[in-house]
């Protein structure tokens, strides 16, 4: 599977993809770490992936056509370094939920 990421910073930096299989929803506000517009709609200290920053960050992984996992939930959210966009200096993608359906 592939996502792209994209209206970042292009100064440079990082990007990050969180996975998880727990949503928060409603998102949880990031005023407390510095981030008044941000929402967390995952939990950022689970395995995230990382590439280098530019305005447009692709991320690929592969998910196994298992018919086991049907129905399993993937949540993912991006956050791209950005010194201007906040005292925390990152910015946040909304959430994002992948459902699982195998193939026939």
């Amino acid at each position: 599977m592939n996502l792209e990421v994209s209206n970042l910073s292009a100064q440079g930096g990082v990007a990050f993809l969180a996975l998880c299989f727990v949503e928060a929803n409603p998102g949880i506000d990031l005023t407390f770490v510095g981030a008044p517009t941000g929402l967390a709609y995952v939990d950022f200290q689970s395995a995230p992936i990382a590439t280098l920053l530019a305005a447009t960050a692709p991320f690929s992984y592969a998910i196994p056509n298992n018919a086991a996992l049907a129905g399993t939930n993937v949540i993912n959210q991006a956050l791209g370094q950005d010194p201007t966009a906040n005292a925390l200096g990152f910015k946040f993608s909304n959430g994002v939920r992948l459902v699982h359906r195998p193939l026939s």
